[in-house]
Formats: C-alpha cells, structure tokens, sequence
C-alpha cells in the first residue's frame, strides 16, 4: 500500500466517523423531542359500560364465523389453483430450457391449432 492510499483511507474513516457523529447528534435531538412528547400526561378515557349480549349480536358472530369459513374456502381454492399454475408455468420453463438453441422465437412448421368453445 502507497503513502497516498493510505491518505485516502484515513480519509474514508474519517468521513465515516464525521457520518456516525452526525447520525449520533440527529438520534440526539431526536430522543429529546420524544422524551418531552412521553412524559406529557395521557388524559384518562372514561370506561364505558359494555351492552348485555342480545340474540341480535349472537346471529352478527355466528354470520361473522359463516362468512369467515367462506372466506377461508375460498383463499384455500385460489392457493391451490395457483399452485397448479406455478407448476404449469415451472413445467413450460423446464420445456423452453431443455429445447435446442436457436429453436425459441423460430415459427412453427405446422399450422396454429384452435380449439373449439
């Protein structure tokens, strides 16, 4: 290592360090101006009574609890029509991978086939 690298790493450091003493110095301000936004007091929230459970609220969980099993239904189904596509589209890179080069983007030689409604 040269004298002048040597120089440039010492002033790398010191860079370094004048970056860590500022972030320090904005940490600072920072934690003084949380500090007095702690302390100040939290005025209490009057406690309100809870209503008495009704048939009403009853039917609201139980339709609550129903359409949570659906929504779960229906996530499970979207992960597992998902999961076949990821594989399908695994399956069709592994197919494009294993095809002789030069052979992606040519035309095909036969004619595109379609399919019926």
């Amino acid at each position: 290592m040269t004298a002048k690298d040597g120089a440039n790493w010492q002033a790398t450091l010191a860079e370094v360090e004048r970056s860590i003493d500022d972030c320090l110095a904005a940490l600072a301000k920072y934690e003084s101006a949380f500090a007095k936004v702690l302390h100040e007091p939290v005025p209490p929230v009057p406690a309100r009574p809870l209503p008495a459970p009704t048939a009403a609220w009853d039917d609201t969980l139980a339709d609550a609890a129903r359409r949570t099993d659906e929504v779960e239904q229906l996530l499970d189904e979207q992960e597992r029509v998902w999961g076949r596509w990821r594989q399908a589209l695994g399956q069709w890179q592994r197919t494009l991978d294993a095809l002789p080069p030069g052979t992606v983007g040519r035309t095909p030689l036969t004619a595109t086939a379609t399919t019926a409604p």
